[in-house]
């Protein structure tokens, strides 16, 4: 969920703009169709970020999958696999 690269950085010191991000990724193609799924993002790492910086990469993925169609269930620092019913 760090994402590093040129374009959406979760390693720089300036926040990732949500609005902003989801536009450039949206005008580039770079949005998959989720529509159906649901997301459990678990044991996302905050080694070195701010409680703040932190939040702000969630709103942004969050935001992103719901963008894509996804339903996020859970998004957590936590690793804790939920237990699924069959």
């Amino acid at each position: 969920m760090r994402n590093t690269t040129n374009r959406l950085n979760f390693e720089r010191s300036s926040p990732v703009n949500v609005q902003a991000g989801l536009t450039d990724l949206n005008r580039r193609g770079l949005v998959g169709d989720l529509r159906g799924v649901t997301i459990y993002v678990e044991g996302v790492d905050a080694a070195g970020m701010t409680v703040n910086e932190w939040n702000r990469m969630r709103q942004f993925w969050v935001a992103y999958f719901a963008h894509a169609g996804a339903t996020v269930a859970d998004y957590s620092v936590l690793n804790g696999i939920p237990k699924l019913e069959p």
